[in-house]
């Protein structure tokens, strides 16, 4: 016959020992989980640019004039192009633009070519958005 007095729980030395364990996990997995996260974050950053930078491209074709993006302000977490419209970066990621001259600028042509590099930055991770070729698609690669 079993003793009805006894607890069928756990107590209180046991549940603070499994959050003992717990809190030691969660703090070795944090790092790696703060660089992932900063990892998407410039990996969604650059499809949003490459997205808008194509949007761009079609509109500079439809309207044949050429369509400048650059940086208000030095490098930032925004892109202004020329037509008025912004690209809104997520916080935490910086842009810079590859180019020449005292303000350089990506030009996005008429005739479909992209002129310059975009670059953006989050902690360690940085990403370079290019044209190789005029019509070729916008890609991304990682820069060293």
């Amino acid at each position: 016959m079993r003793n009805s007095s006894a607890s069928a729980g756990y107590s209180l030395l046991e549940l603070l020992v499994v959050i003992a364990i717990l809190a030691i996990v969660m703090t070795a997995g944090l790092p790696y989980a703060a660089r992932a996260l900063d990892s998407l974050t410039i990996e969604s950053d650059a499809r949003l640019a490459a997205a808008r930078i194509r949007e761009l491209r079609s509109d500079a074709m439809d309207l044949q004039r050429d369509i400048t993006l650059s940086l208000p302000g030095g490098p930032r977490a925004s892109l202004a192009s020329s037509d008025g419209r912004t690209i809104e970066l997520s916080r935490g990621t910086t842009a810079s633009i590859e180019g020449t001259g005292p303000s350089p600028a990506i030009v996005i042509g008429w005739d479909g070519s992209v002129s310059g590099r975009l670059v953006l930055s989050n902690g360690r991770k940085t990403l370079r958005l290019l044209q190789r070729a005029p019509h070729a698609p916008v890609i991304i690669e990682a820069a060293p």
